[in-house]
């Protein structure tokens, strides 16, 4: 049964003290929907896409090809597939003036 996530939820996920709660919804994001608007969106894709702050020397590593399938053209909405694919494959429909819809079809 998917779950969906509204309003302040997406402030509380960001919070420091909520890493048990990223790591739930982390692990079973095929079956949660994100219905951010563009704040929330906004507040979301700093903090899952903003890269890791890495000692002097290290290398990020890139997490897999997660599947994300968009009903528009990815090229449309790149921070919206990102936030997807950094949230293991999520699905989001981001609420706007047109909406947008991310699909996880693995």
């Amino acid at each position: 049964m998917p779950l969906v996530f509204d309003a302040d939820f997406f402030w509380y996920l960001t919070l420091p003290h909520a890493e048990k709660l990223r790591v739930a919804v982390l692990s079973h994001a095929k079956n949660c929907v994100l219905t951010p608007n563009k704040v929330e969106f906004a507040r979301l894709a700093e903090y899952f896409t903003s890269p890791a702050p890495t000692k002097e020397g290290e290398e990020t590593k890139e997490t897999a090809e997660s599947g994300v399938v968009s009903e528009l053209s990815p090229e449309l909405h790149p921070a919206i597939v990102a936030l997807c694919k950094k949230m293991n494959g999520v699905t989001i429909i981001q609420k706007a003036w047109h909406d947008t819809v991310l699909i996880n079809r693995e």
